[in-house]
């Protein structure tokens, strides 16, 4: 399968989607941690640039070609150094600056051992709880938040939106 951009909200089965017509501009991936008493989700402040200060969850474009997923795998690997156990789509579209250009949204569950390993992009990361995550961000994402968490962070995902992971093959 390949997977393209998240569909506008629509019944149950769209809001899974990860189609769309506009071309994708970027990925986001929250990244999910079980913690010994709760799953807590990953920030990291940026170093430089428009946002330098700013604390966001994993983002990146992609190059040459990939498809949404091969850039959210990739993106997760070189900010953070962390692989995906489970890959789900984020169920919920968030719009990009340029109306024209979609974002596509995963969420990563990642182990509980393997340190966050960060790259020149960010300065610090930190692991928060659902309800600190909300409060992170500016008014207008809280929307956002408050559909991670709920989907998520208090909930297991539904086993059956799992993404497929197929490694990439040198042919």
């Amino acid at each position: 399968m390949i997977y393209f951009a998240v569909g506008t909200p629509g019944p149950l089965a769209d809001l899974y989607s990860v189609a769309s017509p506009r071309p994708v501009a970027g990925v986001i991936v929250y990244v999910v941690r079980q913690f010994p008493d709760e799953r807590k989700v990953l920030f990291l402040k940026r170093n430089g640039g428009q946002h330098s200060g700013a604390w966001w969850p994993v983002a990146g474009t992609p190059e040459g070609g990939e498809e949404p997923l091969q850039t959210a795998v990739r993106e997760l690997d070189e900010e953070t150094g962390l692989s995906p156990s489970r890959l789900f789509p984020f169920g919920m579209e968030i719009p990009h600056a340029d109306s024209n250009k979609a974002l596509v949204t995963f969420v990563a569950f990642v182990d509980q051992t393997t340190p966050v390993t960060l790259n020149y992009e960010h300065s610090e990361y930190r692991w928060l709880t659902g309800a600190e995550a909300v409060n992170q961000v500016p008014d207008h994402s809280k929307l956002y938040l408050d559909h991670f968490r709920e989907r998520f962070i208090v909930v297991s995902p539904a086993p059956d939106l799992e993404l497929e992971l197929l490694e990439a093959t040198n042919d």
